[in-house]
């Protein structure tokens, strides 16, 4: 099972990207169509080199838009074109004063643009140095020679506002983190039981048929050898003839945690039915996997269950070969498991 980790949460946070690209794209039409409009506006007003400004800017995001239409795995990139022109234009502007005084009014857009076209890290990098800027212009006006056209109640209106905005935007991003948290473990927990026994915590017969063949697959392409260990709790029913089924479950618990204790890493225990397991055991020869399987049987045997219970298991082995389907390996390892079985049961037999 996938873990639920801190990646995979931020994996679902920003699992937007197809929202993003369209944002992307109607943001840069939209911030074209204002600066041509404005633009026009300062030339009638005589301010040549602002509408020019304006006009530039508005040719080179076009030219940014169609290049992210024709490159679209450029998202980032396009994006933080977007946004870093739409902060140098908030600068001038404010600095200008914009039609009718207005300027300051602009940056009050900028928290959610740039949540909403940047991934959640740089909108907050981005942020700081933009607020970072704003201060620098904002001494410059209050100690130095820079003029700003309105007053400071405007000004500092703006900025309340401003950092209000801010505020509210993180605290979205930190509801949208706390529901995608709650994506994830409730995905991850899904997945469990999809693939998990709820008994004994070891697969289940789908995950562990679906990850037999597999690993056939997978030693047939590449030559790698494959064995599989299929095991047999002794006289499982007069357990729960004698104690009960509530101890038949706690025994059946205690065993699939005895033999996940003394198999690799690499293998995979799943409960086959009932007080069977199997073992799926990639990369060994059947002989390895038979001193394994006497490896699990031996601890099997000298476990201590409670209630004065002490139990033995049977162990069939085999390796796959190419030329057995996979119900033909199954059979052959539970024939085995059988034959040890009639041969007076808790031993090995691999063929």
């Amino acid at each position: 099972m996938p873990p639920y980790t801190e990646q995979s949460v931020t994996t679902v946070i920003h699992d937007t990207e197809p929202a993003r690209r369209q944002l992307l794209v109607v943001f840069s039409w939209m911030t074209v169509a204002v600066f041509v409009i404005f633009g026009t506006g300062y030339f009638v007003m005589g301010k040549y080199w602002l509408g020019a400004l304006e006009i530039f800017v508005a040719a080179v995001l076009v030219g940014n838009c169609l290049c992210f239409r024709r490159y679209p795995q450029r998202l980032e990139q396009a994006a933080k074109v977007l946004v870093l022109i739409v902060y140098a234009m908030t600068y001038v502007i404010f600095i200008d004063g914009g039609l009718g005084g207005t300027g300051n009014l602009w940056i009050l857009f900028i928290p959610l643009f740039s949540m909403l076209l940047l991934t959640e890290r740089d909108a907050k990098r981005w942020l700081g140095g933009y607020v970072a800027g704003l201060a620098a212009i904002l001494i410059a006006a209050y100690f130095g020679p820079l003029g700003l056209e309105y007053g400071w109640i405007e000004v500092r209106q703006t900025l309340i506002v401003f950092v209000t905005m801010l505020l509210l935007n993180a605290y979205n991003e930190k509801i949208k983190r706390a529901a995608a948290e709650a994506i994830e473990k409730q995905r991850a927990e899904l997945e469990a039981l999809t693939r998990t026994d709820t008994l004994t915590g070891a697969a289940n017969r789908l995950f562990i048929n679906d990850t037999l063949k597999i690993e056939m697959d997978r030693a047939s392409r590449y030559g790698q050898p494959l064995s599989v260990i299929m095991g047999d709790l002794d006289r499982f029913k007069q357990i729960n003839d004698r104690y009960g089924h509530l101890t038949g479950d706690r025994v059946l618990k205690q065993a699939a945690e005895l033999l996940r204790s003394h198999i690799r890493h690499t293998d995979l225990l799943g409960r086959w039915g009932g007080e069977e397991f199997l073992v799926i055991c990639p990369g060994i020869e059947k002989e390895q996997a038979a001193q394994m399987a006497e490896k699990l049987r031996r601890a099997t045997e000298e476990a201590d269950f409670g209630d004065g219970l002490h139990i033995t298991a049977s162990f069939g082995v085999t390796q796959y070969e190419s030329h057995r389907s996979f119900q033909a390996l199954l059979q052959t390892v539970d024939a085995l498991l059988y034959q040890a079985k009639n041969e007076g049961r808790n031993r090995v037999i691999h063929d």
